[in-house]
C-alpha cells in the first residue's frame, strides 16, 4: 500500500450507464450529477446510448449502440427463465455492447470502472478489471437486485443506505461494503420559484414513479379515490395505470411525462407528494426532491423510508389498505407545507456525496 498522505490528483473514471441519454430516471440522474462533479478534477467518460444529457454536461460522453439496441433494452421481457439465464435479446444486447466498450477501455486504460447496469455488464467488466489490474466499483442503485453484482466480487460495493448495507454484507462473502447515499440538487429543488400550471382540483397529490408493479401506483390511485376532493398527478407511470386513473378519478386524474429540468416546477405546483413502492425500492431520489421542495411526504413505514425521511415523513404501515392510506394523505393535507431542517438535507448534498466517492477512489488506487 502506498503512502496514505499522498493524494491522487488525477485519475481516469469510466462509467457504463447504457440507458443514460435515453431514459431520465433516478439512476441516470445519479450518473449525471456525480460525473459532472468528478470531472472538475478527474477525467470522466460515460458510455451511454444517448448522445445528449439534460442539465449541461462537463464529462465526455462515449455513445454506444443504435436505436434498434435501445428498443430491445427498453422493452419489457416476460420470460423469467431466459432472464435468469441471461440468454434473451435483452441480455444479449448488454453482452454485445459491453464487449464493445471493453475494447475502448483497453485502449484508454482507466483507473476506476463503474458498471451501472448489472448482469452481463458487471460480469464482463469484472473479468476485464482482473486482467488489467483496474479497480471495479459497484454502486448499488438497484437495491436487492444487485445480488449478481456482489457475486462478481467488485473491489467495493456501495450501498445507498444502512438497510441495503446490512443486506449486502450478508451476501458479500468478504467484499468491502461502504455506505454513500444518493443526493439532491438543492439549488434546483427548492420551495421558491416557477410553478407549472396544472388543471387539477386542489389539493393536488403528486406521485412520480415508473410503470413497474413494485411502485404500487394503483394503490395510490385507489387511495385518492376515497378522498372527497383533490386531484392526482402521475408523472411517469404506464398506460395501464393511466387507464385506471381515468376510470376511478376521471377529471381528478392527470398523467404526464416531464423532463428532469422541469420537475422543480412540478413539485412547487402541487400540495403533497406520495410514493408507496415496495420495500425492494433501492433509494428513490424523488423523496429527497419532494422534501427539498417543501412538500409533505407520504411513504411506507419501513427502514428505508425512515432512514431517508426521518421525522419529515408521514408513514403508512399498510399501503395496500386504501382506507388507511387515504387517511395518511388527509393528514398530509392538514399539515401543509413541510420545512425539513437544513442539517437534514445537507446529508444529501451532491457535492459532499461526490467528494466521498472520490475519497474512496483515491483509497482504492493507493492499495
Amino acid at each position: 500500500m502506498g503512502n496514505p498522505l499522498i493524494q491522487i490528483i488525477f485519475m481516469k473514471i469510466a462509467v457504463l450507464s447504457f440507458t443514460s441519454g435515453k431514459a431520465y430516471r433516478g439512476v441516470e440522474t445519479v450518473v449525471h450529477e456525480l460525473c459532472n462533479r468528478w470531472t472538475k478534477r478527474e477525467e470522466v467518460r460515460v458510455f451511454q446510448m444517448g448522445s445528449k444529457q439534460e442539465g449541461g454536461v462537463r464529462y465526455k460522453i462515449e455513445k454506444i449502440g443504435t436505436n434498434k439496441d435501445w428498443k430491445v433494452i427498453s422493452s419489457l421481457v416476460d420470460n423469467r427463465l431466459s432472464r435468469f439465464l441471461m440468454v434473451d435479446k435483452y441480455h444479449w444486447t448488454f453482452f454485445r455492447l459491453t464487449v464493445k466498450v471493453i475494447r475502448e477501455l483497453n485502449k484508454w486504460q482507466p483507473d476506476i470502472v463503474i458498471p451501472i447496469n448489472r448482469g452481463w455488464q458487471a460480469a464482463l467488466i469484472r473479468l476485464f478489471c482482473w486482467f488489467k489490474g483496474v479497480k471495479m466499483v459497484v454502486s448499488g442503485q438497484a437495491g436487492y437486485k444487485d445480488k449478481w453484482s456482489l457475486i462478481t466480487r467488485p473491489n467495493v460495493f456501495i450501498a445507498l443506505n444502512e438497510r441495503n448495507a446490512r443486506w449486502a454484507r450478508k451476501y458479500s462473502c468478504g467484499v468491502r461494503v461502504e455506505v454513500i447515499p444518493n443526493g439532491v440538487d438543492m439549488k434546483l429543488f427548492k420551495p421558491s420559484g416557477k410553478k407549472m400550471r396544472l388543471d387539477l382540483e386542489r389539493p393536488i397529490i403528486l406521485c412520480v414513479a415508473g410503470g413497474e408493479p413494485y411502485k404500487r401506483v394503483e394503490e395510490t390511485v385507489r387511495a385518492v379515490r376515497r378522498l372527497r376532493k383533490g386531484g392526482l398527478l402521475l408523472v411517469g407511470g404506464n398506460e395501464r395505470q393511466e387507464k385506471l386513473g381515468n376510470e376511478l378519478l376521471g377529471a381528478r386524474f392527470l398523467r404526464m411525462k416531464v423532463a428532469y429540468g422541469k420537475m422543480p416546477d412540478v413539485y412547487r405546483a402541487v400540495d403533497i407528494f406520495t410514493l408507496v413502492s415496495e420495500s425492494s425500492e433501492a433509494f428513490a431520489l424523488v423523496y429527497l426532491e419532494a422534501l427539498a421542495s417543501g412538500l409533505p411526504v407520504v411513504a411506507p413505514d419501513d427502514n428505508l423510508r425512515r432512514e431517508l425521511l426521518g421525522k419529515n415523513g408521514i408513514f403508512v404501515q399498510d399501503a395496500t389498505n386504501e382506507k388507511k392510506y387515504a387517511l395518511k394523505i388527509m393528514d398530509a393535507v392538514r399539515r401543509g407545507k413541510n420545512r425539513p431542517s437544513k442539517q437534514w438535507l445537507k446529508r444529501f448534498d451532491w457535492d459532499k456525496i461526490a467528494k466521498k466517492y472520490q475519497e474512496l477512489f483515491n483509497d482504492l488506487i493507493r492499495m
